[in-house]
């Protein structure tokens, strides 16, 4: 092989290597950011916030209320022993949560309201702000209470039924 036939291979392969390395940084910056596996992308923090509840898919409701920081609930879950298969739904013109299969209420907050009580709060899942956008992860369950929300109450209204 000439030199010249090895230059020529030579800037040929720096050319294609730097066309992928750009390619790649290109689709990187364009290519949607998450926290990670499972994240599910709700909104911008102004349209969370804007909506108050926001019902993700099936899976969760993301809550913006008052000056708390943003809080999300699973959707449905499995309580106690039996396994039995709660289903969450917000009431808006009650102001809180209802589980369909025993008619609990509870607040905005998640606190128990009135009804047959199967758990004394709805389930807290993980829900994140990343690059401006709220994020939540409807299998990533979250322990410790909201800072703040022991001090909401709500009383029991007539709330949604289905």
């Amino acid at each position: 092989m000439s030199t010249r036939t090895r230059a020529i291979a030579i800037t040929v392969s720096v050319v294609v290597v730097m066309v992928v390395i750009v390619g790649l940084i290109a689709y990187n910056s364009v290519s949607e950011a998450s926290p990670g596996p499972g994240w599910i992308k709700v909104g911008s923090v102004a349209d969370v916030e804007g909506e108050g509840v926001t019902k993700v898919d099936e899976s969760a409701y993301v809550v913006s209320y008052g000056g708390l920081p943003l809080f999300a609930f699973a959707a449905s879950y499995d309580e106690g022993v039996e396994g039995i298969h709660e289903v969450v739904s917000y009431c808006p013109s009650g102001g809180g949560f209802y589980n369909e299969p025993h008619g609990t209420q509870y607040s905005v907050v998640g606190s128990y309201i009135a009804g047959p009580a199967p758990s004394s709060t709805l389930p807290r899942v993980a829900v994140s702000v990343f690059d401006g956008e709220v994020w939540v992860d409807p299998e990533l369950r979250v322990g410790e209470p909201i800072p703040g929300a022991d001090g909401i109450q709500q009383r029991p209204t007539t709330f949604c039924q289905s």
